[in-house]
């Protein structure tokens, strides 16, 4: 049988690997949504296979007792617009769900009410800069300042979307990280590997460490147990990438010109950057960064 997993185009993070054990999935939405659904409740997931907020699969979506749940992990430096993007990916979700039944996908069109899930939006942030214990993005920041004191409220329309960011970074949101053991040992694993880069280690070192210290402290345990040579590859990717979107903020060169971008790509490979997270990051295609390489 073909293992549909080893298909994909796309690269799980640690955070979505997590994820794909149900159970653990509905911990995690009970701790920071304050609800208290049976582990075993009836989950369906809907993630969207070929959507990737900064080349890793980081997010799920899935449906409990009528919501419709996105949530997400970001690890590097927040992008403000995450209510954009999470606007096109929930559209997308319904898409997916109307098109996969054609009764609904034809309601939609008649004259009766068609019921839908109701979505909810959240992030998780563990990544290293300093960031609030919650922040709270609105769509309707983005929207362009337009003058319609002369329009009747009546018809000017309104959309908005709330996406609450969560800081989930060892040491933050305590009472959220104990009502989920997954979310606790998370925060923790990640916190142990950037204490060791702190320390001097090389990433690969920092991260194969905190794994034998997590697992010896009985710190998601089964799971590293289970899944160490994968978790190490992920995270080795994360960090990486992590890295690379914070020097190409630094620099300048996130929204720079194609010849900006060839240099950012030069300075990341001598940083040891892996030439299919340049191409992922920086859009360039993959022959142009193999030629860089010579």
């Amino acid at each position: 049988m073909t293992d549909n997993r080893a298909n994909r185009e796309y690269k799980d993070s640690f955070f979505s690997k997590l994820c794909e054990d149900k159970k653990r999935l509905i911990e995690i939405y009970n701790a920071v949504s304050g609800r208290n659904y049976s582990l075993d409740v009836e989950v369906e997931v809907v993630t969207l296979d070929d959507v990737l907020f900064l080349a890793r699969r980081n997010d799920v979506a899935f449906i409990v007792e009528g919501r419709i749940v996105v949530l997400m992990e970001h690890q590097s430096t927040l992008c403000e617009n995450m209510p954009i993007r999470i606007l096109i990916y929930i559209a997308l979700v319904f898409e997916k769900l109307f098109n996969a039944d054609p009764r609904v996908k034809r309601a939609i069109y008649g004259t009766k009410l068609v019921n839908i899930p109701k979505p909810e939006f959240f992030v998780l942030y563990n990544g290293g800069d300093k960031f609030p214990e919650k922040k709270e993005l609105r769509l309707s920041d983005a929207f362009l300042t337009v003058d319609t004191s002369d329009v009747s409220e009546w018809l000017r329309g309104f959309l908005e979307l709330i996406v609450p960011i969560y800081n989930v970074s060892e040491g933050h949101n305590e009472d959220i990280l104990r009502k989920s053991e997954t979310l606790f040992g998370y925060a923790a694993f990640v916190g142990q590997v950037r204490r060791y880069l702190e320390k001097g280690y090389r990433l690969e070192e920092a991260i194969e460490q905190a794994v034998k210290d997590c697992v010896e402290k009985d710190i998601l345990a089964e799971f590293l147990r289970v899944n160490a040579s994968e978790v190490i590859n992920m995270l080795t990717a994360e960090f990486k990438m992590e890295e690379a979107v914070k020097i190409w903020k630094e620099e300048g060169m996130e929204e720079g010109m194609e010849k900006g971008k060839e240099e950012m790509a030069k300075n990341l490979l001598v940083r040891g950057v892996s030439p299919d997270l340049i191409a992922e990051g920086s859009g360039l295609p993959m022959e142009r960064i193999r030629a860089l390489m010579n």
